[in-house]
């Protein structure tokens, strides 16, 4: 069954940034430096309609980063993504993720994406 996502936008942002800063993730490069990629970054967290899909994608086993891309192909394709880039995003979606309550569990390797290994989550009960 769809599980759909109750958040307050604020509340949900400040949690993020909160996983962010609290973090040793090489994507805090990008915020500090306020690079074009992370404007991108930045505005995902903010389209709902991105989070929602996620989510129901989760549960027909396609991984969060993977349909990141493929929600964000285009703009992607704009930017010369180097290894340091893609690893950057795969960081932010884990804190999205983190941020909506989920845990990773599981990674998986997909042949034909822009990013190869994509992590699997599950929500962490209460």
């Amino acid at each position: 069954m769809y599980k759909t996502i109750h958040l307050e936008k604020d509340v949900f942002e400040d949690v993020y940034f909160y996983n962010l800063k609290s973090s040793k993730s090489p994507l805090l490069n990008l915020f500090y430096e306020q690079t074009d990629l992370w404007t991108l970054l930045y505005a995902s967290i903010q389209d709902e309609i991105l989070l929602k899909l996620i989510v129901f994608n989760l549960e027909f086993n396609i991984a969060p980063v993977h349909t990141f891309i493929k929600y964000y192909e285009s703009e992607l394709n704009n930017h010369n993504l180097n290894r340091f880039h893609k690893q950057c995003i795969g960081y932010h979606v884990a804190f999205l993720l983190a941020t909506l309550g989920y845990k990773k569990t599981k990674r998986i390797y997909r042949k034909d994406a822009i990013i190869k290994y994509g992590s699997f989550f599950e929500k962490i009960a209460l």
